[in-house]
């Protein structure tokens, strides 16, 4: 941030700097919250992949009522 006075006025520079700093910090949440998402989709893409792969010992190892 630039350097002013106490009761100088804020200049434009500044007046979008805390406005644009705020959109980037919003921005960086959202961002982290995507991570987290993304991380949780690659688990469950790989929980299933694992399912496919074992699906015949899947059906052999089922009991009958839930095949």
């Amino acid at each position: 941030m630039t350097s002013r006075k106490k009761n100088e006025p804020l200049t434009q520079y500044d007046k979008f700097l805390f406005k644009y700093r705020d959109k980037l910090n919003q921005l960086k949440k959202k961002s982290k919250a995507n991570v987290e998402l993304s991380s949780n989709l690659e688990k469950a893409i790989e929980k299933g992949l694992n399912i496919a792969e074992n699906i015949s010992q899947l059906w052999i190892l089922t009991t009958y009522f839930k095949k």
